[in-house]
């Protein structure tokens, strides 16, 4: 089984060139999350893939710091904001688990259309409140992988194992709901879009 890192460096480009499924629901996520936004925050989003939503929420913020554990991915990235005249927004090979802060440091975190990816998602959501501030924001983004998708979960690691794709979680709107409270996040705002009914877009607080 290749790395995760190897993985995305191998699908960076056609990932680049994907389009949004729906850019109504999109353009609605960004729109939910910038109203939490203001100029003095410090943002940090993980799993950021090529960049695109960092670039759009950076100019509401004070900083924004961008990562992702594929190194073609920040490439195309860093490409992507040369091209721009932002100023406050960096991106950065890692993943959420190399930052030890010695406090809490950020206003927000995002975490989008990630979790389903990574080995252990809660520790992942765990870390992300311990790197916030007291009234920090977490904002997710995660597809639910139950009902008749997990069909495909005792096949999945096959193709996986093949290197075509991504190992993933197969967990629904209530596990990760579930998941945030369990880690001392309160729930805002979970919004489940009519239309598929697939994805669960969460905007949650670290009470302070």
């Amino acid at each position: 089984m290749i790395s995760p890192n190897k993985f995305w460096n191998k699908h960076a480009e056609g990932y680049a060139k994907r389009a949004v499924p729906n850019e109504t629901i999109y353009q609605e996520k960004l729109a939910m999350t910038q109203r939490y936004f203001n100029d003095e925050m410090a943002v940090m989003e993980f799993g950021c893939g090529t960049g695109s939503t960092a670039l759009v929420h950076a100019p509401y913020v004070k900083n924004y710091l961008a990562v992702d554990v594929s190194d073609k991915m920040i490439d195309i990235a860093e490409a992507k904001l040369a091209d721009t005249d932002i100023n406050n927004l960096e991106f950065k090979v890692s993943a959420i688990e190399d930052f030890k802060p010695s406090h809490a440091s950020f206003d927000a975190v995002l975490g989008l259309n990630i979790l389903h990816l990574l080995d252990d998602p809660q520790a992942s959501i765990k870390h992300a409140f311990e790197v916030l501030k007291p009234g920090g924001i977490f904002v997710t983004s995660s597809p639910s992988l139950a009902g008749w998708m997990r069909i495909l979960q005792p096949i999945w690691p096959i193709g996986v194992w093949l290197g075509y794709i991504p190992k993933i979680q197969f967990f629904s709107h209530d596990n990760i709901a579930a998941y945030m409270k369990e880690a001392g996040f309160v729930i805002e705002e979970h919004w489940i879009p009519d239309e598929s009914k697939r994805t669960s877009f969460i905007i949650a607080k670290k009470q302070g």
